[in-house]
């Protein structure tokens, strides 16, 4: 079995499976795992499909941006159905590996598919039957926040937040690098939080490790304006890019409130447990 990260139309299994009965391919090639984000990317309606008449999506890179999708595994017959399902052959759309987040925090690394680029646009408009089978898609992967998905032919932008839960948090020794959300709410991710000495850091839990680990969830109204801050976070918490080797903390996705939040979880070994959750109660600690 393969990992597929799924976007677009192949969000709905109903529209995949019956696809895949009509065009001779196993009725049911992929198992669904669950929500996934792919990071530093946007969704947009690039290319145009007689099919459906109208714009059909893609994916491109772009900094603090995310798609919503999920992830599959999928069979060498799925990978086929797949490849002839976005026109492998004929170079219309090409296979990529990227690295997907999990909402807990975790990450994986899967292929999906982009438009090449000669066959892309800058945008094309989506019929309504397209828009329709990719929002039920998303819904059912509890996507909720990215429906409808376009504004102009633009991408939503979310994350609109990032959790922090140390000293970035206000009053912390590194709250001046997140001077400027437009509203600062307490909030609660789960996972596992440990003392590093000078900070904390927080790690992806399992059942026997995960608690409430408490912080601030920082929201902004400009795309531009938390793309600068990620830009000075991903430099302070040492986080080199996504595939890369060497990064000390990865900008991965969690929800936090019930809405996506960038969240930067801990990559390296040993720290003493907090199970409170709570960085600033440990080191208020005699």
């Amino acid at each position: 079995m393969t990992l597929y990260f799924a976007y677009g139309s192949n969000l709905d299994r109903d529209h995949f499976r019956s696809w895949c009965e009509a065009n001779g391919f196993a009725p049911d090639p992929a198992r669904a795992i669950g929500p996934a984000w792919l990071p530093d990317h946007a969704f947009c309606f690039g290319k145009t499909s007689r099919t459906w008449g109208g714009g059909v999506a893609d994916v491109r890179r772009s900094f603090g941006d995310s798609v919503p999708g999920a992830l599959f595994d999928v069979s060498e017959e799925g990978l086929r159905a797949l490849d002839h399902k976005e026109g492998v052959a004929a170079g219309i759309y090409r296979r990529v590996r990227r690295v997907c987040l999990r909402p807990d925090g975790s990450a994986c690394e899967a292929l999906t598919y982009v438009v090449c680029e000669e066959h892309a646009a800058a945008f094309i408009a989506p019929s309504d039957a397209y828009q329709q089978v990719v929002s039920k898609g998303l819904l059912a992967f509890g996507h909720k926040d990215h429906v409808p998905l376009t504004s102009r032919g633009a991408s939503l932008f979310l994350p609109r937040a990032v959790f922090v839960y140390g000293t970035l948090m206000r009053g912390g020794r590194y709250a001046a690098h997140l001077p400027d959300a437009d509203e600062v709410v307490a909030a609660s991710v789960r996972g596992e939080l440990v003392n590093t000495g000078p900070w904390p850091g927080m790690r992806v839990g399992d059942d026997d490790r995960a608690h409430e680990v408490h912080g601030e969830l920082h929201r902004f109204r400009s795309r531009d304006a938390l793309a600068s801050r990620l830009h000075a976070l991903d430099e302070i918490e040492d986080f080199i890019g996504y595939g890369k080797p060497g990064s000390l903390f990865r900008r991965s996705i969690m929800i936090a409130r019930g809405e996506p939040a960038w969240i930067y979880i801990y990559l390296e070994e040993g720290g003493v447990p907090i199970p409170s959750g709570r960085f600033r109660a440990e080191r208020s600690k005699p």
